[in-house]
């Protein structure tokens, strides 16, 4: 069973994303805060992090660079009601980056795309998606280092 960790400051998001994706059955970690996240993350690692950006202790692109630092194969899916932050999670190599309100199907498919064993292209519905944008696909776990 594939472990994600969901990382969102709202109790109703993280209840409605955990109960979905344990009924699509992946093990469903929860934080609250930044720290709560990274150490989450350091503890147990996952093999997705879904990351809101608007964490009330830690900037969200702060959880991020500690979490690359730590372990950059992990991907990472930011979801954000901010906008306008495209370019920065393009700079930053985040693996996709969607604003709220979700498309569910979209990060569903996301989520398998980035957890599957060896990951191809998004799927084009998604790349058309101007809510979603994927950035970058995870190395292989069968490449080498």
């Amino acid at each position: 069973m594939k472990r994600i960790l969901l990382a969102d400051d709202d109790a109703s998001i993280r209840k409605a994303l955990g109960q979905l994706l344990a009924l699509e059955q992946y093990e469903v970690v929860q934080a609250a805060t930044g720290r709560e996240a990274v150490a989450n993350f350091n503890a147990a690692p996952p093999d997705l992090v879904l990351l809101d950006l608007g964490l009330p202790d830690i900037e969200g692109w702060e959880v991020f660079e500690a979490m690359q630092k730590s372990r950059p194969a992990v991907p990472v899916i930011v979801i954000t009601a901010k906008t306008h932050q495209y370019r920065r999670a393009a700079g930053l190599r985040v693996n996709a980056i969607m604003e709220k309100p979700l498309d569910i199907p979209v990060l569903l498919e996301a989520i398998r795309n980035f957890t599957a064993e060896s990951t191809s292209q998004p799927p084009a519905s998604a790349r058309s998606n101007v809510k979603t944008l994927f950035l970058g696909q995870p190395e292989s776990k069968n490449s080498p280092a």
